[in-house]
């Protein structure tokens, strides 16, 4: 009985080594860890030039998470008037979010791991829409 239970304990470790070793096979040349920032800037750039162009008002405002930090969870919130096209809006941010999710696994980013949370309360001041607390 003794036995067998190192043995599948042996099993178990050796599974787990393959594993492991497997998953960091990728590795990126520092030409495209710059390539990938200016991609990751320029969809930014992007996003929050066509939030720019919706303009708030008595529709209100809303938020999302925006961005993938390395040990999970956004970096920031966004805010939006809700006059914008919610659709594209959702689909730019959700590839912005991956794209940075899988640039953290190529390069094994680290972060402060702090919790950032979501607005309480948006608003629209002087035609923009601003996290108010």
């Amino acid at each position: 009985m003794r036995n067998k239970l190192y043995f599948a304990l042996l099993v178990l470790l050796s599974i787990s080594i393959q594993c492991s070793d497997s998953n960091n096979t990728t590795e990126l040349t520092p030409e495209e860890i710059i390539q990938k920032d200016e991609e990751l800037g320029q969809r930014e750039k992007e996003i929050n030039a066509f939030i720019a162009a919706a303009k708030c008002s008595s529709s209100g405002c809303g938020f999302m998470a925006f961005g993938s930090k390395p040990c999970g969870g956004p970096w920031k919130y966004i805010v939006f008037p809700n006059s914008i096209d919610k659709d594209k809006l959702t689909k730019m941010v959700d590839a912005y979010n991956e794209l940075q999710h899988q640039y953290n696994l190529l390069t094994n980013a680290i972060s402060d791991c702090s919790v950032v949370m979501p607005p309480e309360e948006v608003a629209c001041v002087n035609g923009v829409c601003t996290i108010v607390k």
